[in-house]
Protein backbone atom coordinates (compact mmCIF):
# COMPACT_ATOMS: atom_id res chain seq x y z
CA UNK A 1 0.00 0.00 0.00
CA UNK A 2 1.46 3.64 -0.83
CA UNK A 3 0.99 4.53 2.49
CA UNK A 4 3.69 2.02 4.29
CA UNK A 5 6.17 3.92 1.64
CA UNK A 6 6.19 6.82 4.65
CA UNK A 7 5.63 5.24 7.87
CA UNK A 8 2.02 5.56 8.01
CA UNK A 9 0.45 2.51 10.07
CA UNK A 10 -3.12 3.21 8.17
CA UNK A 11 -4.60 5.03 5.27
CA UNK A 12 -4.33 8.86 6.07
CA UNK A 13 -6.87 9.89 3.22
CA UNK A 14 -9.27 7.08 4.61
CA UNK A 15 -12.86 8.20 4.24
CA UNK A 16 -14.33 6.63 7.74
CA UNK A 17 -15.11 9.87 10.75
CA UNK A 18 -11.96 11.45 11.62
CA UNK A 19 -12.10 13.56 15.04
CA UNK A 20 -9.62 15.74 13.05
CA UNK A 21 -11.87 18.56 12.18
CA UNK A 22 -10.68 22.06 10.85
CA UNK A 23 -12.68 25.27 9.56
CA UNK A 24 -15.91 24.50 12.17
CA UNK A 25 -15.19 25.47 15.72
CA UNK A 26 -17.87 27.82 15.41
CA UNK A 27 -20.63 25.16 14.79
CA UNK A 28 -18.82 23.12 17.34
CA UNK A 29 -19.33 25.64 20.03
CA UNK A 30 -23.09 26.25 19.01
CA UNK A 31 -23.88 22.38 19.33
CA UNK A 32 -22.18 22.51 22.65
CA UNK A 33 -24.17 25.33 23.92
CA UNK A 34 -27.50 23.66 22.39
CA UNK A 35 -26.61 20.85 24.60
CA UNK A 36 -25.60 22.42 27.02
CA UNK A 37 -29.16 24.48 27.37
CA UNK A 38 -30.32 20.87 27.62
CA UNK A 39 -31.86 21.49 23.97
CA UNK A 40 -33.90 19.08 21.20
CA UNK A 41 -32.09 20.29 17.49
CA UNK A 42 -30.98 19.45 14.45
CA UNK A 43 -27.47 19.19 12.36
CA UNK A 44 -27.97 18.88 8.84
CA UNK A 45 -25.73 19.38 5.69
CA UNK A 46 -24.64 17.68 2.35
CA UNK A 47 -22.89 14.18 2.98
CA UNK A 48 -19.05 14.01 3.88
CA UNK A 49 -19.44 17.40 5.14
CA UNK A 50 -18.32 15.99 8.61
CA UNK A 51 -21.36 15.75 10.53
CA UNK A 52 -20.83 12.36 12.19
CA UNK A 53 -16.90 13.11 12.49
CA UNK A 54 -17.96 15.74 14.70
CA UNK A 55 -20.23 14.11 16.78
CA UNK A 56 -17.10 11.36 17.08
CA UNK A 57 -15.08 14.64 18.43
CA UNK A 58 -17.78 16.14 21.03
CA UNK A 59 -18.35 12.48 22.41
CA UNK A 60 -14.58 12.21 22.59
CA UNK A 61 -13.98 15.85 24.16
CA UNK A 62 -16.88 16.16 26.46
CA UNK A 63 -17.37 12.58 27.79
CA UNK A 64 -17.00 13.68 31.32
CA UNK A 65 -19.03 16.13 31.75
CA UNK A 66 -21.97 14.40 29.43
CA UNK A 67 -23.31 10.81 29.49
CA UNK A 68 -23.86 10.22 25.12
CA UNK A 69 -25.42 7.58 23.80
CA UNK A 70 -24.56 7.44 20.08
CA UNK A 71 -27.35 5.65 17.44
CA UNK A 72 -27.27 5.25 13.58
CA UNK A 73 -30.34 5.02 11.90
CA UNK A 74 -28.69 2.86 8.85
CA UNK A 75 -27.19 0.79 11.47
CA UNK A 76 -30.43 0.11 13.75
CA UNK A 77 -33.46 1.82 12.48
CA UNK A 78 -35.79 -0.10 15.50
CA UNK A 79 -33.86 0.51 18.39
CA UNK A 80 -35.00 -0.45 21.98
CA UNK A 81 -34.60 3.18 23.66
CA UNK A 82 -35.75 1.71 26.78
CA UNK A 83 -32.89 -0.85 27.48
CA UNK A 84 -30.31 0.81 25.36
CA UNK A 85 -30.60 3.56 28.34
CA UNK A 86 -31.00 0.72 30.70
CA UNK A 87 -27.18 -0.52 30.20
CA UNK A 88 -25.86 3.37 29.57
CA UNK A 89 -26.87 5.11 32.77
CA UNK A 90 -26.63 2.25 34.73
CA UNK A 91 -23.78 0.54 36.11
CA UNK A 92 -22.34 -2.49 38.13
CA UNK A 93 -19.77 -2.61 40.10
CA UNK A 94 -19.05 -6.19 41.88
CA UNK A 95 -22.65 -6.66 43.20
CA UNK A 96 -23.81 -2.76 43.16
CA UNK A 97 -25.70 -1.28 40.81
CA UNK A 98 -25.40 2.62 40.78
CA UNK A 99 -26.87 5.53 38.30
CA UNK A 100 -24.65 7.28 36.25
CA UNK A 101 -24.92 11.20 37.53
CA UNK A 102 -23.95 12.64 34.17
CA UNK A 103 -26.84 13.87 31.88
CA UNK A 104 -27.88 11.99 29.24
CA UNK A 105 -27.55 13.24 25.69
CA UNK A 106 -28.53 11.36 22.87
CA UNK A 107 -27.42 11.22 19.30
CA UNK A 108 -29.68 10.08 16.43
CA UNK A 109 -27.30 9.97 13.07
CA UNK A 110 -28.90 9.50 10.14
CA UNK A 111 -32.00 10.52 12.03
CA UNK A 112 -34.25 9.97 8.54
CA UNK A 113 -34.14 6.01 8.78
CA UNK A 114 -35.66 6.14 12.45
CA UNK A 115 -39.45 5.17 12.60
CA UNK A 116 -42.02 7.77 14.18
CA UNK A 117 -42.49 6.04 16.84
CA UNK A 118 -38.66 6.43 18.26
CA UNK A 119 -39.82 10.32 18.22
CA UNK A 120 -42.57 9.55 20.94
CA UNK A 121 -40.61 7.44 23.24
CA UNK A 122 -37.86 9.87 23.35
CA UNK A 123 -40.23 12.63 23.47
CA UNK A 124 -41.76 11.26 26.81
CA UNK A 125 -38.25 10.45 28.17
CA UNK A 126 -37.09 13.83 27.37
CA UNK A 127 -40.64 15.44 28.88
CA UNK A 128 -39.62 13.66 31.82
CA UNK A 129 -36.18 15.00 32.28
CA UNK A 130 -34.42 10.97 31.91
CA UNK A 131 -32.64 12.30 28.48
CA UNK A 132 -31.06 15.55 28.86
CA UNK A 133 -30.49 16.71 25.42
CA UNK A 134 -31.25 15.07 22.06
CA UNK A 135 -29.06 15.77 19.00
CA UNK A 136 -30.36 14.93 15.38
CA UNK A 137 -28.29 14.33 12.72
CA UNK A 138 -29.13 13.99 8.93
CA UNK A 139 -28.40 15.25 5.27
CA UNK A 140 -32.28 17.39 4.76
CA UNK A 141 -33.67 19.80 6.88
CA UNK A 142 -37.15 18.91 7.15
CA UNK A 143 -37.83 15.85 9.34
CA UNK A 144 -40.76 13.85 8.08
CA UNK A 145 -40.69 10.60 10.48
CA UNK A 146 -41.29 12.55 13.75
CA UNK A 147 -44.85 13.45 15.50
CA UNK A 148 -45.68 17.32 15.35
CA UNK A 149 -45.37 17.72 18.92
CA UNK A 150 -42.00 16.39 19.09
CA UNK A 151 -41.12 18.45 16.42
CA UNK A 152 -42.38 21.95 18.41
CA UNK A 153 -39.52 21.20 21.01
CA UNK A 154 -37.02 21.23 18.31
CA UNK A 155 -35.03 24.43 19.39
CA UNK A 156 -32.56 24.64 16.26
CA UNK A 157 -31.80 23.50 12.96
CA UNK A 158 -27.89 24.21 12.45
CA UNK A 159 -26.53 23.81 8.99
CA UNK A 160 -23.19 22.27 8.62
CA UNK A 161 -21.62 22.60 4.94
CA UNK A 162 -18.48 22.21 3.21
CA UNK A 163 -15.44 23.74 4.14
CA UNK A 164 -13.78 26.07 1.94
CA UNK A 165 -10.85 25.37 -0.18
CA UNK A 166 -8.08 26.86 2.10
CA UNK A 167 -9.65 24.62 5.23
CA UNK A 168 -9.78 21.42 2.57
CA UNK A 169 -6.15 21.88 1.96
CA UNK A 170 -5.53 22.26 5.54
CA UNK A 171 -6.45 19.10 6.26
CA UNK A 172 -5.17 17.15 3.22
CA UNK A 173 -1.90 18.70 4.45
CA UNK A 174 -2.42 17.61 7.99
CA UNK A 175 -3.15 14.22 6.81
CA UNK A 176 -0.16 13.73 4.82
CA UNK A 177 1.70 15.19 7.58
CA UNK A 178 4.20 16.60 5.23
CA UNK A 179 5.09 13.47 3.73
CA UNK A 180 3.64 13.45 0.34
CA UNK A 181 3.08 17.12 -1.18
CA UNK A 182 0.67 18.04 -3.53
CA UNK A 183 0.79 21.14 -6.69
CA UNK A 184 -1.68 23.84 -4.67
CA UNK A 185 -3.33 24.34 -8.25
CA UNK A 186 -3.57 20.75 -8.86
CA UNK A 187 -5.07 20.25 -5.67
CA UNK A 188 -7.10 23.16 -6.10
CA UNK A 189 -8.85 21.50 -9.64
CA UNK A 190 -9.44 18.70 -7.62
CA UNK A 191 -11.13 20.28 -5.08
CA UNK A 192 -13.15 22.88 -7.80
CA UNK A 193 -13.68 19.45 -9.58
CA UNK A 194 -15.38 17.62 -6.37
CA UNK A 195 -17.51 20.81 -5.61
CA UNK A 196 -15.40 20.76 -2.03
CA UNK A 197 -17.29 17.30 -0.85
CA UNK A 198 -13.72 15.88 1.18
CA UNK A 199 -15.41 12.50 1.33
CA UNK A 200 -14.77 12.33 -2.68
CA UNK A 201 -11.87 14.79 -2.53
CA UNK A 202 -10.20 11.80 -0.42
CA UNK A 203 -11.04 9.47 -2.78
CA UNK A 204 -9.54 10.81 -5.83
CA UNK A 205 -6.60 11.60 -4.09
CA UNK A 206 -6.10 8.07 -2.44
CA UNK A 207 -6.88 6.66 -6.70
CA UNK A 208 -4.04 9.15 -7.67
CA UNK A 209 -2.04 7.73 -4.99
CA UNK A 210 -2.21 4.06 -5.78
CA UNK A 211 -1.52 4.69 -9.40
CA UNK A 212 2.02 6.05 -8.49
CA UNK A 213 5.52 4.67 -7.61
CA UNK A 214 6.80 5.51 -4.58
CA UNK A 215 8.06 6.94 -2.68
CA UNK A 216 7.99 10.48 -4.31
CA UNK A 217 9.82 12.74 -3.06
CA UNK A 218 8.69 15.78 -5.90
CA UNK A 219 5.52 17.62 -5.27
CA UNK A 220 3.05 16.20 -7.13
CA UNK A 221 1.62 17.71 -10.19
CA UNK A 222 -0.46 17.20 -13.32
CA UNK A 223 2.49 15.77 -14.97
CA UNK A 224 2.81 12.95 -12.44
CA UNK A 225 -1.18 11.96 -13.72
CA UNK A 226 0.14 12.61 -17.48
CA UNK A 227 3.29 9.78 -16.87
CA UNK A 228 1.09 7.34 -15.53
CA UNK A 229 -0.95 7.48 -18.57
CA UNK A 230 1.41 6.79 -20.56
CA UNK A 231 2.53 3.98 -19.22
CA UNK A 232 -0.33 2.50 -18.93
CA UNK A 233 -0.75 3.05 -22.89
CA UNK A 234 2.82 2.17 -23.39
CA UNK A 235 1.82 -0.66 -20.98
CA UNK A 236 -1.11 -2.06 -23.19
CA UNK A 237 0.36 -2.29 -26.58
CA UNK A 238 -1.78 -5.48 -27.66
CA UNK A 239 -2.37 -7.05 -31.25
CA UNK A 240 -4.99 -7.16 -33.19
CA UNK A 241 -6.21 -10.58 -32.27
CA UNK A 242 -5.46 -9.59 -28.52
CA UNK A 243 -8.10 -6.52 -28.85
CA UNK A 244 -10.63 -9.17 -30.39
CA UNK A 245 -10.19 -10.82 -27.28
CA UNK A 246 -10.28 -7.84 -24.73
CA UNK A 247 -12.93 -6.38 -26.76
CA UNK A 248 -15.52 -9.77 -25.99
CA UNK A 249 -14.01 -9.61 -22.22
CA UNK A 250 -15.80 -5.94 -21.63
CA UNK A 251 -18.14 -6.64 -18.67
CA UNK A 252 -17.69 -10.34 -18.69
CA UNK A 253 -15.99 -13.36 -17.44
CA UNK A 254 -15.32 -16.01 -19.52
CA UNK A 255 -12.95 -19.25 -19.64
CA UNK A 256 -10.43 -19.79 -22.49
CA UNK A 257 -13.03 -22.37 -23.95
CA UNK A 258 -15.44 -19.95 -24.07
CA UNK A 259 -13.06 -17.06 -26.33
CA UNK A 260 -11.95 -19.70 -28.21
CA UNK A 261 -15.65 -20.88 -29.19
CA UNK A 262 -16.98 -17.11 -29.56
CA UNK A 263 -14.04 -16.05 -31.76
CA UNK A 264 -13.50 -19.13 -33.50
CA UNK A 265 -9.86 -19.39 -32.80
CA UNK A 266 -8.09 -22.30 -32.03
CA UNK A 267 -7.75 -22.98 -28.31
CA UNK A 268 -4.13 -22.77 -27.62
CA UNK A 269 -3.88 -19.33 -29.84
CA UNK A 270 -6.34 -18.02 -27.17
CA UNK A 271 -4.84 -19.32 -24.59
CA UNK A 272 -1.43 -18.17 -25.57
CA UNK A 273 -2.65 -14.51 -25.81
CA UNK A 274 -4.55 -14.37 -22.71
CA UNK A 275 -1.25 -15.72 -21.09
CA UNK A 276 0.35 -12.76 -22.08
CA UNK A 277 -2.30 -10.34 -21.35
CA UNK A 278 -2.47 -11.95 -17.94
CA UNK A 279 1.43 -11.62 -17.57
CA UNK A 280 0.98 -7.58 -17.90
CA UNK A 281 -1.92 -7.17 -15.57
CA UNK A 282 -4.38 -6.72 -18.19
CA UNK A 283 -6.25 -9.84 -17.21
CA UNK A 284 -7.21 -10.57 -14.09
CA UNK A 285 -7.95 -14.38 -13.03
CA UNK A 286 -10.70 -16.41 -11.09
CA UNK A 287 -11.17 -19.59 -10.04
CA UNK A 288 -14.88 -20.43 -10.10
CA UNK A 289 -16.20 -23.80 -9.49
CA UNK A 290 -12.84 -25.47 -10.99
CA UNK A 291 -12.54 -23.58 -13.88
CA UNK A 292 -10.25 -20.23 -14.18
CA UNK A 293 -12.25 -17.01 -15.90
CA UNK A 294 -10.59 -13.94 -17.06
CA UNK A 295 -11.80 -10.92 -17.08
CA UNK A 296 -10.41 -7.19 -17.81
CA UNK A 297 -8.37 -5.29 -15.05
CA UNK A 298 -10.36 -2.14 -14.31
CA UNK A 299 -7.10 0.12 -14.04
CA UNK A 300 -6.90 -0.60 -17.68
CA UNK A 301 -10.54 -0.54 -18.68
CA UNK A 302 -10.57 3.25 -20.41
CA UNK A 303 -7.17 2.56 -22.02
CA UNK A 304 -9.23 -0.51 -23.62
CA UNK A 305 -12.32 1.31 -24.76
CA UNK A 306 -10.19 3.69 -26.55
CA UNK A 307 -8.00 1.59 -28.27
CA UNK A 308 -11.47 -0.69 -29.11
CA UNK A 309 -12.96 3.06 -30.06
CA UNK A 310 -15.89 3.05 -27.87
Amino acid sequence: MWWSYYGFKENPLDIRPNENLYGIEHVEKEVIDYIRSGNIFLLYGPTGCGKTSLAYKIMKNYNNEFNFIYLNGEENPNPDIFKILERHTYKKALFIKFKVKKPVVLILDEFYNFSENLSKQIKALYDNKIIYSIWLIQIQENIQNATISFLNRLSKKIYLDFPNEEIIIKVIESRLNGKIKFDNEFLLRIIRKNNRNIRSILIELNSILSKLKHPIKDIISERNIIEVKEKQEEEIKVSKQQLQILEILLGKKLTIKQISEILNIPYNTVSKQVSRLYRKGILMREDINKNVYYSINPKYLNTILKKIGK
